[in-house]
């Protein structure tokens, strides 16, 4: 699903100004090219685009049928919220930090991003695609119905995830923290020999040379 999908289905949106973003709820509201700050409470059937977000907090905020096109930050905290049909399409963050977050028909496309913390959140039905990461962090979440495929992952932490129908055949040969957080996903064969050291390491399997 993209942005246009989304909201296709949606009544014409209305011009939000910065001061829409913070504080109570958002309801059918465009908000193009802002600055926003404040703590944001939620954000219904929005779309946010082009715009600077460092200042604005997303921690335990719910969004509902939103898209945040091309917005940037050095760091988007978002830690405890609860994002239902929503969709983040291209932009550059230095961290998207949601950890202990609920996701649920979230689809990430085109993203650009140091490091996206997920640590222990909760994701379903949730697509990575044609993203450049150069960490994914996922330890500790409970990941069921999750695609990742296309773009560029560099490293992958998976140590604590609990894996139902993960399909990771598309993420590349990241480098992978947590071989046993591998447990009920699909890999590629080329995933397979790629992190087979790990696996034996893991296992205590002595490789002969």
């Amino acid at each position: 699903m993209d942005v246009a999908e989304l909201l296709d289905p949606l009544p014409p949106l209305t011009d939000g100004g910065p001061h829409d973003l913070a504080g109570g709820s958002a309801d059918g509201l465009r908000f193009t090219d802002l600055e926003p700050t404040g703590e944001a409470g939620q954000l219904l059937e929005c779309l946010v685009e082009g715009c600077a977000l460092d200042g604005l907090s997303l921690v335990r905020a719910r969004l509902s049928t939103t898209g945040l096109l091309r917005c940037t930050a050095t760091e988007l905290l978002a830690h405890d919220g609860t994002w239902l049909d929503v969709v983040v399409e291209g932009g550059r963050y230095g961290a998207l930090t949601a950890h202990g977050a609920s996701w649920t028909r979230v689809t990430l496309t085109g993203v650009r991003a140091d490091y996206v913390n997920l640590r222990g959140a909760t994701l379903v039905e949730v697509e990575v695609v044609d993203c450049t990461l150069r960490e994914l962090d996922l330890g500790g979440a409970d990941l069921r119905r999750l695609r990742v495929t296309g773009g560029e992952l560099g490293t992958l932490h998976l140590s604590g995830a609990r894996c139902r129908d993960v399909d990771l055949t598309g993420a590349g040969l990241p480098d992978l923290d947590g071989v046993t957080g591998l447990r009920g996903a699909t890999i590629s064969a080329a995933q397979l020999v790629g992190w087979s050291g790990g696996m034996a390491a893991e296992l205590g399997i002595r490789i002969a040379r």
